[in-house]
């Protein structure tokens, strides 16, 4: 599915596991189409994929040598024992790990060489920032969990996905040293900014239909909307994806130091016209120079959460921060 090329030289060397790999795609087509395109559930692709190299070199030797048979033998086996114990393991353990990884912990994946190593290995830059799905496609860029540092010698690539329809995207920026512009290629669309050292800036990207929609790995049913993005500075910068959620929108809240019961608590009012929820935005926290506190409930428009402090605790010299963004920042 990754090299035709290749599939078509296997199959003029190595019919059996051509008809093999054949058997392996049709099996996905029919009982795994969300994960077709290559999703982290398309499983035990990091098991087949190293085969084609094997298979491609297979046709060097005569068609009749015992050595070559073995090989075309031993790798079919390998390829049908990795589908099946994939396949009985996330059937079985898919309402326990709801990312797909499951496969990955049970079976012949844990005997496994490449899984006793590959779990050590960084580079996981998948995120789910503020409900949407961002993919950073670039090896350069840096990516924290929370935002990612752009980096001046090359461009950065993302995917970004979503299932609602007509709500704007907002990035906010902030330079890191000295100011840099900011250009970002939205699909067919380019914005412009200067992203400053002090404050974010700003940028609304209008929501327009993409022309990749289809299902991923999270939702059996709902289908997503995924755009290609790219971003140059000429300088390092932090970029914050909020998603729909305007940051300036977001921002306003209100704090006030109140006595109840004998304890001190700072009242954190939502003035904003967004639900504040934990889990959307991973971490709502409250924030000074010296302490932190993490809010644990959702907080509707209008309402009120209370949070312990101790008594010499001044409320104005707090903001909030949802994920990487700092609301004194802006």
């Amino acid at each position: 599915p990754y090299f035709p090329i290749v599939l078509f030289y296997i199959f003029r060397y190595n019919k059996p596991i051509f008809f093999t790999l054949v058997a392996y795609m049709i099996f996905f087509i029919l009982f795994y189409p969300e994960n077709y395109f290559g999703g982290q559930t398309f499983i035990g692709n990091r098991y087949i994929l190293p085969l084609y190299g094997i298979a491609a070199f297979l046709g060097i030797e005569e068609k009749s040598s015992k050595k070559i048979l073995f090989i075309q033998t031993a790798v079919s086996v390998w390829c049908i024992t990795v589908l099946t114990s994939a396949y009985i393991s996330s059937k079985t353990l898919r309402n326990v790990e709801f990312k797909g990884q499951n496969h990955a912990y049970k079976g012949v994946f844990t005997k496994a060489l490449p899984e006793t190593t590959v779990r050590k290995i960084e580079g996981w830059r998948d995120r789910y920032w503020f409900g949407d799905f961002v993919r950073i496609t670039d090896p350069i860029t840096e990516v924290t969990s929370e935002y990612l540092i752009t980096n001046p010698s090359l461009p950065t690539y993302l995917l970004v996905s979503r299932w609602q329809k007509g709500a704007p995207f907002y990035i906010s920026a902030i330079a890191i040293g000295k100011q840099s512009p900011l250009l970002i290629e939205w699909g067919s669309n380019t914005f412009y900014t200067t992203a400053n050292t002090l404050n974010y800036s700003i940028l609304k990207i209008e929501w327009y239909p993409s022309w990749i929609y289809h299902k991923f790995w999270w939702s059996r049913t709902a289908f997503y909307y995924t755009w290609k993005a790219k971003i140059k500075t000429d300088n390092p910068t932090k970029i914050i994806y909020t998603g729909s959620f305007n940051p300036k929108e977001l921002c306003k809240f209100s704090l006030r130091k109140i006595y109840l019961n004998g304890r001190y608590f700072i009242a954190v009012k939502n003035r904003s016209i967004y639900k504040w929820n934990t889990k959307v935005f991973k971490t709502i926290k409250l924030v000074s120079n010296k302490n932190e506190y993490t809010l644990h409930k959702n907080v509707l428009p209008n309402k009120i959460v209370r949070i312990e402090v101790p008594e010499n605790i001044d409320p104005r010299d707090f903001s909030l921060k949802f994920g990487g963004l700092q609301c004194w920042k802006l």
